[in-house]
């Protein structure tokens, strides 16, 4: 019985030195007021309209990704774009614009680039093996997510 009672006491005594510490940590001074300032001003800047659709600079932010949609490897997995760089598992795409309008009779560069993106088997570029690029980045992609891309790739000179 007084080895119960010695366990309340211990007990009370912990609690309280707990209650005695948080107690200390906190409080005494009053909250700082609240900072006032003049009321915003909007500026051109934030009253411009956000451009929308397809984009050089999200294309590049697509190619740069590490992943893809679900999980499919982004483009810079494979493909490096300045010429000094190389080859890497797929061909470098620096110039890429220049050489895509001279594949294919009858398509445009931007044509070129996009139907190889959504449907890479549909032509093969020597030394390299179509089905290498993942097939699936037309499904993976939006219509815009394609479309930045390949404006984006169309920037990429020699």
């Amino acid at each position: 019985m007084q080895s119960l009672r010695t366990l309340r006491y211990a007990l009370f005594a912990v609690g309280l030195g707990l209650m005695v510490l948080v107690g200390a940590c906190g409080g005494g001074a009053a909250p700082a007021p609240a900072a006032t300032s003049a009321p915003a001003v909007e500026t051109e800047s934030e009253a411009a309209p956000v451009a929308s659709g397809p984009s050089a600079e999200q294309g590049k932010a697509i190619f740069t990704s590490a992943v893809i949609g679900a999980g499919t490897n982004g483009c810079g997995n494979c493909h490096y774009v300045k010429a000094s760089q190389g080859d890497l598992a797929g061909p470098n795409l620096s110039g890429i614009g220049e050489r895509a309008a001279t594949r294919v009779p009858g398509l445009t560069a931007e044509e070129y680039i996009r139907q190889s993106i959504v449907d890479p088997t549909a032509y093969e570029v020597e030394g390299w093996s179509a089905a290498a690029m993942p097939a699936n980045y037309g499904a993976e992609m939006s219509e815009e997510e394609i479309e930045s891309l390949v404006l984006y790739l169309m920037t990429l000179k020699d």
